[in-house]
């Protein structure tokens, strides 16, 4: 008795190879398709940085300072209050809870916000002041310089 086997050929293996080529591209599409993209930072138009800040466009501008170890001042000089401090989160309630009022008492006016900062403060608490500012509907800020 002989037991005789069906001869395979080998193949060049270019139609399992397209196959899987196929397959990648479809689920690259499904997955492009399937994911919704959330904009968490938005554009905020800015003016230039003014010298110890001259005049904007609002006649009572708020003054935000951000100081080396990342705490948020609302307010100039001895007058100013601490609102967040460097080791807090990124969220910033009080801080937006005194731009929401800010920005209900200035009523149809655009409310100015002139915004301090060092080289020492990191780029994530300046792009979560400017968050909150565009979340309360700031949209004029002007960066001011330190002497």
């Amino acid at each position: 008795m002989r037991i005789t086997f069906p001869e395979f050929k080998e193949s060049s293996g270019r139609s399992g190879m397209s196959s899987m080529v196929d397959i990648a591209f479809l689920l690259l599409i499904f997955f492009l398709v399937a994911t919704t993209i959330m904009p968490t930072e938005r554009d905020l138009p800015m003016k230039l940085p003014v010298p110890h800040g001259e005049a904007m466009d609002s006649s009572t501008p708020v003054w935000i300072e951000i100081t080396p170890d990342n705490s948020v001042i609302w307010g100039q000089g001895e007058a100013g209050i601490t609102v967040a401090h460097g080791g807090d989160g990124r969220e910033l309630p009080v801080l937006k809870r005194g731009l929401e009022a800010a920005v209900a008492a200035a009523g149809s006016e655009e409310l100015g916000v002139m915004l301090m900062t060092d080289d020492g403060v990191s780029t994530q608490r300046f792009t979560d002041v400017l968050n909150c500012l565009a979340a309360c509907g700031v949209l004029q800020v002007s960066l001011v310089e330190r002497d």
